[in-house]
């Protein structure tokens, strides 16, 4: 029954193929491996870490929002990464806003970003994809300069450096520790002209995404962002989901159905455990009729196998 019950997953039932990755391939002993995604690029890995490991077995990563994404994204549109790490969501966006469009990642954490500027590097070579713009900064309320703060199992789980708090005191002594980097800090309205909308922003950013959306208010108040996807591990309602409510903007639980994303307004608790465990993911949205009409259709059309 246990078997069944890991089986009986939309990256197995959609890509058979990713039976014999989970069971029967061995554990990749190599630093970093090259993994063919669904949409037709390669993306360079570490196998060893949790992003690494899931994507390496399951072919995909947070399989909900990358379905999110690949539904609610027209080609020809700017998006946002904000949080890239090695650059998975960023290949998604890259894909589906074609090479009229455009996308803007940030990942501030210093070895991280240059994995994730090999990765483009790849796509422009490979694919031809020059609509991707990273930027080794992290986004926050300020501009200036802060601390990433790195936890002691960061090798396992390279998605969890985050920036500490704005106390000079507490940076100094992780500073004096070498327990992280001195990064730059940039607001998201000093970097998005007046005149330009976006149609989705992604945020993964550990626990600071007031800040990022504080220092985006221009851009929020003058409703520039079509659809906002982010992380909250707070209980509803949380000081960012009261901050996106201000600014008319509508409010999903994104859930995962066997079939597709379902999208609920019920916050009264967060998804269940799975064996890849996926992070509690909420969309916001400016046009909730369009977000309904985009996720009607039953499959996962982020599965199926695309070329570049």
């Amino acid at each position: 029954m246990k078997l069944i019950s890991y089986l009986n997953r939309p990256e197995y039932i959609f890509r058979p193929t990713q039976v014999y990755q989970r069971f029967l391939q061995r554990t990749s002993s190599q630093a970093f491996e090259r993994v063919q995604l669904p949409w037709g690029i390669e993306i360079k890995i570490r196998p060893n870490e949790d992003l690494g490991l899931a994507i390496w077995k399951m072919g995909v990563y947070d399989l909900c929002v990358t379905e999110l994404l690949w539904r609610l994204i027209d080609p020809g549109e700017t998006t946002l990464d904000i949080g890239a790490n090695i650059g998975y969501m960023t290949s998604i966006m890259a894909q589906r806003v074609g090479k009229t469009g455009q996308v803007l990642c940030f990942e501030p954490h210093p070895e991280i970003y240059q994995e994730l500027a090999e990765n483009i590097q790849h796509w422009q070579a490979t694919a031809g994809w020059n609509q991707i713009q990273p930027h080794s900064l992290a986004l926050s309320d300020t501009a200036g300069e802060g601390f990433l703060e790195t936890t002691s199992y960061f090798e396992s789980n390279r998605g969890t450096a985050s920036l500490a708090a704005e106390n000079p005191s507490t940076s100094t002594a992780l500073q004096a520790k070498k327990q992280g980097y001195t990064v730059q800090l940039q607001k998201l309205d000093a970097l998005i002209d007046s005149a330009q909308k976006i149609g989705v922003a992604k945020i993964d950013v550990e626990g600071h995404e007031i800040s990022v959306l504080k220092g985006a208010s221009r851009l929020l108040s003058q409703s520039k962002i079509r659809d906002i996807i982010f992380e909250d591990h707070q209980a509803y309602p949380s000081p960012v989901t009261e901050l996106l409510e201000n600014h008319r903007y509508t409010l999903f639980r994104i859930n995962k159905g066997f079939l597709k994303p379902v999208l609920s307004q019920s916050f009264n608790h967060h998804p269940f455990y799975s064996p890849f465990w996926e992070p509690p993911s909420y969309l916001a949205t400016l046009d909730p009729q369009r977000t309904q009409q985009r996720l009607q259709h039953l499959g996962w059309q982020s599965l199926k196998t695309q070329t570049v």
